[in-house]
Protein backbone atom coordinates (compact mmCIF):
# COMPACT_ATOMS: atom_id res chain seq x y z
CA UNK A 1 0.00 0.00 0.00
CA UNK A 2 0.97 3.28 -0.85
CA UNK A 3 0.06 6.81 0.47
CA UNK A 4 -1.97 9.36 -1.87
CA UNK A 5 0.50 11.93 -1.48
CA UNK A 6 2.84 9.82 -3.15
CA UNK A 7 1.19 10.70 -6.29
CA UNK A 8 2.13 14.09 -5.89
CA UNK A 9 5.25 16.26 -7.13
CA UNK A 10 8.38 15.54 -5.42
CA UNK A 11 10.15 18.00 -3.18
CA UNK A 12 12.82 19.45 -5.29
CA UNK A 13 15.99 17.91 -4.35
CA UNK A 14 18.16 20.80 -4.35
CA UNK A 15 16.11 21.96 -1.35
CA UNK A 16 16.62 20.42 2.09
CA UNK A 17 13.96 19.97 4.98
CA UNK A 18 15.26 20.73 8.06
CA UNK A 19 14.27 17.60 10.17
CA UNK A 20 12.90 19.76 12.97
CA UNK A 21 10.70 20.93 10.49
CA UNK A 22 9.61 17.27 9.22
CA UNK A 23 6.07 16.58 10.34
CA UNK A 24 5.65 14.01 13.00
CA UNK A 25 2.76 11.01 11.66
CA UNK A 26 1.13 8.87 14.18
CA UNK A 27 0.86 6.17 11.06
CA UNK A 28 3.92 5.78 8.19
CA UNK A 29 1.92 3.52 6.62
CA UNK A 30 -0.65 6.92 5.70
CA UNK A 31 0.41 9.65 7.17
CA UNK A 32 -2.45 10.27 9.52
CA UNK A 33 -4.72 10.29 5.92
CA UNK A 34 -6.67 7.42 7.13
CA UNK A 35 -6.67 5.77 3.19
CA UNK A 36 -4.28 4.47 1.22
CA UNK A 37 -3.83 2.78 -2.50
CA UNK A 38 -4.46 -0.52 -2.70
CA UNK A 39 -1.62 -2.89 -3.82
CA UNK A 40 -2.15 -4.40 -7.09
CA UNK A 41 -0.94 -8.40 -8.01
CA UNK A 42 2.17 -6.86 -9.49
CA UNK A 43 3.23 -5.49 -6.47
CA UNK A 44 2.18 -2.23 -7.55
CA UNK A 45 0.24 0.62 -6.20
CA UNK A 46 -3.61 0.62 -7.55
CA UNK A 47 -3.50 4.30 -7.82
CA UNK A 48 -7.43 4.52 -9.01
CA UNK A 49 -8.93 2.84 -5.92
CA UNK A 50 -8.43 4.00 -2.13
CA UNK A 51 -8.87 1.77 0.39
CA UNK A 52 -9.08 1.92 4.92
CA UNK A 53 -5.38 2.47 6.47
CA UNK A 54 -4.86 -0.45 8.28
CA UNK A 55 -4.70 2.07 11.19
CA UNK A 56 -8.34 3.35 10.41
CA UNK A 57 -10.03 0.36 10.65
CA UNK A 58 -10.96 -0.07 13.84
CA UNK A 59 -11.61 3.69 14.42
CA UNK A 60 -14.26 3.61 11.30
CA UNK A 61 -15.45 0.57 13.03
CA UNK A 62 -16.55 2.28 16.35
CA UNK A 63 -17.32 5.47 14.09
CA UNK A 64 -20.10 3.28 12.24
CA UNK A 65 -20.91 1.56 15.44
CA UNK A 66 -21.82 5.11 17.42
CA UNK A 67 -23.95 5.83 14.25
CA UNK A 68 -25.84 2.34 13.90
CA UNK A 69 -26.44 3.14 17.28
CA UNK A 70 -27.58 6.87 17.11
CA UNK A 71 -29.65 5.42 14.21
CA UNK A 72 -31.41 2.72 16.29
CA UNK A 73 -33.17 5.38 18.88
CA UNK A 74 -32.90 3.24 21.76
CA UNK A 75 -34.23 5.24 25.00
CA UNK A 76 -31.18 6.69 27.09
CA UNK A 77 -32.89 5.14 30.22
CA UNK A 78 -32.41 1.52 28.55
CA UNK A 79 -28.32 1.55 28.25
CA UNK A 80 -28.01 -1.07 30.68
CA UNK A 81 -30.89 -3.54 29.45
CA UNK A 82 -29.30 -6.55 27.79
CA UNK A 83 -30.32 -10.35 27.94
CA UNK A 84 -27.61 -11.30 30.25
CA UNK A 85 -29.31 -9.40 33.25
CA UNK A 86 -33.00 -10.32 32.11
CA UNK A 87 -34.46 -12.45 34.78
CA UNK A 88 -36.37 -15.13 33.82
CA UNK A 89 -37.68 -16.25 36.64
CA UNK A 90 -41.01 -18.42 35.30
CA UNK A 91 -41.42 -20.51 32.18
CA UNK A 92 -43.67 -17.27 30.15
CA UNK A 93 -40.63 -15.51 30.77
CA UNK A 94 -37.59 -17.98 30.19
CA UNK A 95 -40.01 -18.53 26.66
CA UNK A 96 -40.20 -15.14 25.90
CA UNK A 97 -36.00 -14.99 26.59
CA UNK A 98 -35.46 -18.16 24.48
CA UNK A 99 -37.60 -16.89 21.67
CA UNK A 100 -36.39 -13.03 21.57
CA UNK A 101 -32.55 -14.41 21.42
CA UNK A 102 -33.81 -16.62 18.29
CA UNK A 103 -35.05 -13.14 16.88
CA UNK A 104 -31.98 -11.65 18.17
CA UNK A 105 -29.44 -14.42 16.44
CA UNK A 106 -31.17 -13.77 12.71
CA UNK A 107 -30.64 -17.83 12.33
CA UNK A 108 -33.55 -19.49 12.89
CA UNK A 109 -37.26 -19.45 11.20
CA UNK A 110 -39.08 -16.94 13.52
CA UNK A 111 -38.63 -13.56 11.90
CA UNK A 112 -41.09 -11.61 13.59
CA UNK A 113 -42.13 -12.05 17.51
CA UNK A 114 -45.13 -10.17 19.39
CA UNK A 115 -44.83 -10.11 23.37
CA UNK A 116 -47.93 -9.38 25.23
CA UNK A 117 -48.06 -9.13 29.01
CA UNK A 118 -48.83 -6.26 31.78
CA UNK A 119 -46.78 -2.64 32.48
CA UNK A 120 -43.36 -3.09 33.08
CA UNK A 121 -43.26 -7.39 32.73
CA UNK A 122 -39.84 -7.27 30.81
CA UNK A 123 -41.71 -7.04 26.95
CA UNK A 124 -39.48 -3.97 26.22
CA UNK A 125 -36.19 -5.14 28.24
CA UNK A 126 -36.51 -7.81 25.99
CA UNK A 127 -36.98 -5.83 22.78
CA UNK A 128 -34.69 -3.44 23.38
CA UNK A 129 -32.11 -6.12 23.95
CA UNK A 130 -32.89 -7.70 20.37
CA UNK A 131 -31.78 -4.42 19.01
CA UNK A 132 -28.71 -4.64 20.76
CA UNK A 133 -27.57 -7.93 19.61
CA UNK A 134 -28.16 -6.68 16.28
CA UNK A 135 -26.25 -3.76 16.64
CA UNK A 136 -23.24 -5.80 17.84
CA UNK A 137 -23.27 -8.03 15.11
CA UNK A 138 -22.98 -4.87 13.25
CA UNK A 139 -26.76 -5.40 11.71
CA UNK A 140 -28.72 -2.06 11.54
CA UNK A 141 -32.19 -1.84 13.49
CA UNK A 142 -34.85 0.74 14.82
CA UNK A 143 -36.82 1.14 17.86
CA UNK A 144 -39.54 2.89 18.09
CA UNK A 145 -42.06 3.85 20.99
CA UNK A 146 -45.53 3.54 18.62
CA UNK A 147 -46.83 6.74 19.76
CA UNK A 148 -43.91 8.84 19.24
CA UNK A 149 -43.40 7.16 15.75
CA UNK A 150 -46.50 8.37 14.40
CA UNK A 151 -45.70 11.97 15.86
CA UNK A 152 -42.45 11.44 14.39
CA UNK A 153 -44.36 10.60 10.98
CA UNK A 154 -46.39 13.58 11.32
CA UNK A 155 -43.83 16.17 11.80
CA UNK A 156 -42.49 14.61 8.50
CA UNK A 157 -44.96 16.78 6.30
CA UNK A 158 -43.34 20.63 6.92
CA UNK A 159 -39.85 18.95 7.39
CA UNK A 160 -37.27 19.23 4.37
CA UNK A 161 -36.28 16.16 2.03
CA UNK A 162 -34.31 14.80 4.07
CA UNK A 163 -36.45 14.40 7.17
CA UNK A 164 -39.71 14.40 4.86
CA UNK A 165 -42.52 11.56 5.31
CA UNK A 166 -41.71 9.57 3.18
CA UNK A 167 -38.30 9.53 3.96
CA UNK A 168 -39.30 8.71 7.60
CA UNK A 169 -41.86 6.34 6.32
CA UNK A 170 -39.35 4.60 4.28
CA UNK A 171 -37.33 4.15 7.65
CA UNK A 172 -39.99 2.51 9.27
CA UNK A 173 -40.59 0.23 6.34
CA UNK A 174 -37.20 -1.00 4.98
CA UNK A 175 -35.39 -1.02 8.66
CA UNK A 176 -33.88 -4.63 8.76
CA UNK A 177 -35.29 -4.95 12.54
CA UNK A 178 -38.13 -2.66 13.73
CA UNK A 179 -39.18 -2.63 16.86
CA UNK A 180 -42.62 -1.23 17.84
CA UNK A 181 -42.77 -1.14 21.49
CA UNK A 182 -46.65 -0.56 23.21
CA UNK A 183 -48.86 -0.58 20.57
CA UNK A 184 -51.84 0.25 21.64
CA UNK A 185 -50.71 2.46 24.51
CA UNK A 186 -53.04 5.21 22.81
CA UNK A 187 -56.04 4.96 20.23
CA UNK A 188 -55.25 4.98 16.66
CA UNK A 189 -56.95 7.98 14.79
CA UNK A 190 -57.62 6.99 11.44
CA UNK A 191 -55.06 8.35 9.80
CA UNK A 192 -52.08 6.41 11.98
CA UNK A 193 -54.39 3.44 11.94
CA UNK A 194 -53.27 3.97 7.51
CA UNK A 195 -49.73 4.42 8.28
CA UNK A 196 -49.46 1.37 10.77
CA UNK A 197 -51.57 -0.87 7.96
CA UNK A 198 -48.55 0.53 5.53
CA UNK A 199 -45.63 -0.01 7.83
CA UNK A 200 -46.73 -3.64 8.82
CA UNK A 201 -48.33 -4.84 5.35
CA UNK A 202 -44.89 -4.21 3.73
CA UNK A 203 -42.71 -5.45 6.30
CA UNK A 204 -44.80 -8.75 5.98
CA UNK A 205 -44.46 -8.82 2.20
CA UNK A 206 -40.39 -8.06 2.03
CA UNK A 207 -39.81 -10.85 4.87
CA UNK A 208 -38.60 -7.93 7.28
CA UNK A 209 -38.06 -9.03 11.05
CA UNK A 210 -40.47 -6.92 13.18
CA UNK A 211 -40.66 -6.90 17.38
CA UNK A 212 -43.79 -5.74 18.69
CA UNK A 213 -44.49 -5.55 22.66
CA UNK A 214 -48.10 -4.60 23.54
CA UNK A 215 -50.43 -5.04 27.27
CA UNK A 216 -53.61 -5.15 24.56
CA UNK A 217 -55.28 -7.94 23.36
CA UNK A 218 -53.95 -8.21 19.46
CA UNK A 219 -57.34 -8.85 18.43
CA UNK A 220 -58.85 -5.32 19.97
CA UNK A 221 -56.27 -2.98 19.79
CA UNK A 222 -57.76 0.15 20.21
CA UNK A 223 -58.57 1.98 17.16
CA UNK A 224 -58.04 -1.60 14.81
CA UNK A 225 -61.75 -1.40 13.83
CA UNK A 226 -60.90 -3.58 10.71
CA UNK A 227 -58.70 -6.02 13.03
CA UNK A 228 -56.30 -5.93 10.12
CA UNK A 229 -53.14 -4.63 12.34
CA UNK A 230 -54.13 -7.92 14.77
CA UNK A 231 -55.09 -10.45 12.26
CA UNK A 232 -51.57 -9.26 9.96
CA UNK A 233 -49.96 -9.88 13.49
CA UNK A 234 -51.36 -13.25 14.64
CA UNK A 235 -51.02 -14.88 10.74
CA UNK A 236 -47.90 -14.59 10.05
CA UNK A 237 -45.87 -17.42 9.16
CA UNK A 238 -43.26 -17.10 10.61
CA UNK A 239 -44.76 -14.76 13.63
CA UNK A 240 -44.96 -15.98 17.37
CA UNK A 241 -47.49 -14.63 20.07
CA UNK A 242 -45.40 -14.96 23.20
CA UNK A 243 -47.98 -14.14 26.61
CA UNK A 244 -45.77 -13.29 29.68
CA UNK A 245 -47.50 -13.85 33.09
CA UNK A 246 -45.50 -12.47 35.41
CA UNK A 247 -46.28 -9.04 37.76
CA UNK A 248 -44.86 -5.35 37.36
CA UNK A 249 -41.17 -5.55 37.84
CA UNK A 250 -41.38 -2.07 40.52
CA UNK A 251 -44.12 -4.06 42.58
CA UNK A 252 -42.11 -7.36 42.77
CA UNK A 253 -38.98 -5.28 43.75
CA UNK A 254 -40.85 -4.23 46.42
CA UNK A 255 -41.95 -7.97 48.23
Amino acid sequence: MEHIGNVLPKVDKDKTIKSSDEPVYNCPICMDFGWVHPTRPDSKPDYSQLVPCPCSIERFKVEREKRMLLQCNLPADTKGWTFENFEAYNDSLREALSIAQEIASGEGKLKWLILKGETDCGKSHLAVSICREWLIHDKPARYTFVPDMLDDLRSGYDSDAEHSFESKMQVYKTAPLLVLDDLGTEKLTDWGYEKLCIIINHRAEEGLYLVVTTNKDIRAIPGDKEHRIGSRLLRHRQGKLVEIEAPEYRLRQKT
